[in-house]
């Protein structure tokens, strides 16, 4: 970012109302959010941005395990994960993590969820 007494530093700021803040006080020239929390803002503060540019939707949160963690632990993990919103105590830890109100299995598979994330960083790369 560039400001015209030069170049700003790179700010990042959780949670994402922060960023918002940042931008409408002029102390960062842009900011990203999510589209959720986008929606949640009220009109006035709408009114006082410009949207730049929208990304494809991919999820706010990924687990990942080990690539020599034993097949055993990883049906059971995602097992337990993805059945977490079935039940008080799980959905008491969801809550706690941004709101999500439960896990899924990714869109297409892992395979074509790597694919899509590997085409928007070459779409990025090649616009620069």
């Amino acid at each position: 970012m560039k400001s015209d007494s030069g170049w700003r530093k790179n700010r990042v700021s959780r949670p994402e109302t922060n960023v918002v803040k940042l931008v409408r006080e002029e102390k960062v020239a842009a900011g990203a959010i999510s589209n959720e929390d986008y929606a949640s803002l009220d009109e006035t503060s709408k009114a006082r941005l410009a949207v730049l540019v929208e990304s494809g939707s991919v999820p706010r949160h990924l687990v990942s395990v080990r690539r020599n963690l034993s097949e055993a632990v990883i049906r059971r993990l995602k097992e337990i994960l993805l059945s977490m919103h079935q039940d008080d105590e799980g959905q008491k830890i969801l809550r706690q993590i941004d709101d999500t109100t439960k896990f899924d299995t990714l869109p297409g598979g892992e395979e074509a969820f790597r694919r899509k994330l590997n085409d928007l960083y070459h779409l990025r790369s090649e616009k620069k």
